[in-house]
């Protein structure tokens, strides 16, 4: 039973329950009986189901261990346990504090979550409505919001006086604050904030939603272009739209709505990837994740060939941050994070436990047939690891 035992505390800390004593041994003649009498019951659905009885589980705990056992992530935050249908912009550790900053369809709700002490909790003022962007420029934290640029200032938040709605992005780029905002770029000089006109020789555009610096050069991204600065003029470099610009690799990659991801090149944007449609690029330990309406992949690069794996589980993603060692997700499903890797079971402990599994079931099946009249029935295991009777008729699959 220790496997069984180092599952059960890997569980418990997963689902942050309090140390009691263990129930490893019972929950595995449990696991054993429930899959013997409903055969085809999966394998983390009967584990999750005996753990949740035996540790009387809430019907939230209980999801939880189910998306644990099967490899999932556990929502932390959902969108409809909030009260009111959230969407999660950004998720951003600074300092010990894990920031979320979200949207809501209920006027007035929208703003910044903190998680304290394992829970969630409403830390902005109303005046921030949606926000886009949580980022710490050298001593200060600072919030892109709907309702401007704000900044933390002892235990609340301050607007910075910038006379600007809808702030996209701010960033720090050669010593000076930029805001991309939708009434256009502004930069700070000492403590005024400019704007600086983005336009070529066909239009001029207001809305920012980014701008980045690569190479040495000042990309900005609009609602219909992407323009980079060249001797202090703004020249387009991508005729379209785009959602999302990124650094990764020492490459500028951006996902479009079409096109799925490009990457810049000597000059033009090639294609990266499948022609998605990518909401989010995100560069995260060494790794570049694209969101795309439904999925989520991280893509892979091995001798300039670029390939894309899709992250089992995770749905309609709008942000990715890595806090107390565990990757979190955050978009229109809430926030949710992938369970932790079991230290002290061994790499293929799905396959190990379900062999134990086998074992528990076929103990069990011998000892009800020893407690009647009937022989004892022969057991084995198939190639594909399911239990077998003397007929060869399937007992329980995995």
């Amino acid at each position: 039973t220790s496997m069984w035992v180092a599952l059960e505390s890997w569980l418990k800390d997963e689902l942050n329950l309090v140390a009691r004593q263990s129930q490893a041994q019972k929950w595995r003649k449990e696991t054993a009986d429930l899959m013997r009498s409903q055969i085809q019951l999966a394998v983390p659905e009967a584990m999750a189901e005996t753990f949740s009885r035996l540790w009387s589980l809430n019907d939230r705990q209980k999801r939880d261990a189910r998306a644990v056992l099967s490899g999932n992530p556990v929502v932390e935050v959902a969108g409809e346990d909030w009260v009111y249908e959230i969407w999660v912009h950004a998720l951003v550790p600074i300092e010990g504090t894990f920031y979320a900053g979200i949207s809501s369809r209920k006027s007035g709700q929208s703003g910044l979550l903190a998680r304290k002490t394992n829970q969630w909790q409403r830390v902005s003022n109303r005046q921030m409505g949606s926000v886009h962007q949580i980022v710490k420029i050298r001593d200060t934290v600072y919030a892109a919001a709907d309702g401007g640029l704000f900044r933390l200032a002892g235990k609340g938040w301050e607007r910075v006086n910038l006379k600007a709605g809808n702030v996209h992005q701010v960033a720090e780029i050669n010593g000076e604050l930029h805001a991309a905002t939708g009434d256009g770029l502004f930069i700070q000089n000492k403590k005024e904030w400019k704007k600086q006109s983005i336009q070529d020789a066909r239009d001029q555009t207001s809305d920012i939603a980014q701008v980045i610096p690569y190479r040495g050069k000042l990309y900005a991204m609009s609602t219909n272009a992407v323009y980079v600065q060249q001797a202090n003029k703004w020249v387009r470099t991508y005729d379209g739209n785009a959602y999302q610009l990124a650094v990764h690799g020492g490459r500028l990659y951006m996902g479009t709505p079409l096109a799925g991801v490009r990457v810049l090149s000597r000059g033009r944007w090639v294609s990266a990837s499948p022609d998605w449609q990518v909401f989010r690029l995100i560069s995260l330990e060494g790794k570049l994740y694209a969101a795309t309406g439904e999925d989520v992949y991280v893509m892979k690069e091995d001798s300039g060939k670029r390939t894309w794996r899709k992250v089992p589980g995770v749905k309609e993603v709008n942000s990715i941050a890595r806090f107390e060692g565990r990757l979190y997700f955050g978009g229109h499903l809430g926030i949710s994070r992938l369970p932790s890797k079991p230290k002290e079971l061994p790499f293929q402990w799905p396959e190990r436990m379900l062999e134990d599994i086998s074992r528990a079931v076929a103990e069990s099946h011998q000892s009800k047939e020893k407690a009647t009249t009937g022989p004892d029935e022969a057991f084995s295991a198939g190639e594909d690891g399911n239990i077998l009777d003397e007929d060869g008729r399937s007992i329980f699959t995995r």
